[in-house]
Parts: structure tokens; C-alpha cells; sequence
């Protein structure tokens, strides 16, 4: 996979995580936007440009699965790779979304398998 500007999205609430995921996949090379929220992100991702959305399965008021059925009724398909600090909710997502669900802390590489595989699907 071809990572030179591709654009991932990463939605998280908690800033530090936020920020930290951001300078991994910059590292990487990828382009990337942080939203706080799902609410931002529906709002300021008016191109529906992201590549691959990052999403963190418990968010305030829209959570992550809100958030993957809301795109889903826009019509919007975005590969999504889950992320959570609920280790039995994280096991349990995979079976029930198709996407994959990473625990935190998040290890890099994983989480460069993961992308390439929603990208993929």
C-alpha cells in the first residue's frame, strides 16, 4: 500500500490519544486529520475524502458504532478501524462490524496492518 498522502481520519475524545496517533501516522507518512468528536467529524468532513477512519468505539453522545451507521445511511463507505480501551468490547466488534478493533494502547505496526486491510476491503 501506497501510504505518500493518503488521508487517514482519527476520532478520538482523549486529546493525548488523539495527538498521539496523529504523529504515528504522520511519521508514517500518511496525511491526517483529528476530529475530538463524531459531531466534528460529520461536520468538518464535507469532501468525504478520508481514505481510512480511525474511531474510537466510545466517544461521547454519537459513539464510534453511531457514528460507522450514520455513514452507512449518508451512503458514505469509509474503512474503518475500530479502537478502544474495553478489551471485551473490542473482541466482540470484529465479528459484529467486519471491521477490525485495535485495544489501546495502540502498537504501531498493528495498526498499519489494520489500515491496509480496511483499505483493502
Amino acid at each position: 500500500m501506497t501510504v505518500e498522502r493518503l488521508h487517514i481520519g482519527v476520532v478520538d475524545d482523549d486529546a493525548p490519544v488523539r495527538k498521539a496517533l496523529s504523529r504515528l501516522l504522520r511519521s508514517a507518512g500518511f496525511h491526517v486529520t483529528a476530529y475530538g468528536s463524531a459531531e466534528e467529524f460529520l461536520r468538518r468532513n464535507q469532501e468525504h475524502d478520508v481514505a481510512c477512519l480511525i474511531l474510537d468505539l466510545h466517544l461521547p453522545h454519537l459513539g464510534g458504532l453511531e457514528l460507522q451507521r450514520t455513514l452507512e445511511y449518508l451512503a458514505q463507505y469509509v474503512p474503518i478501524v475500530f479502537i478502544t480501551a474495553d478489551h471485551e468490547m473490542g473482541h466482540s466488534i470484529d465479528e459484529r462490524t467486519g471491521s477490525q478493533c485495535l485495544l489501546k494502547p495502540v502498537d504501531g505496526e498493528a495498526l498499519f496492518a489494520a489500515i491496509e486491510a480496511a483499505c483493502q476491503r
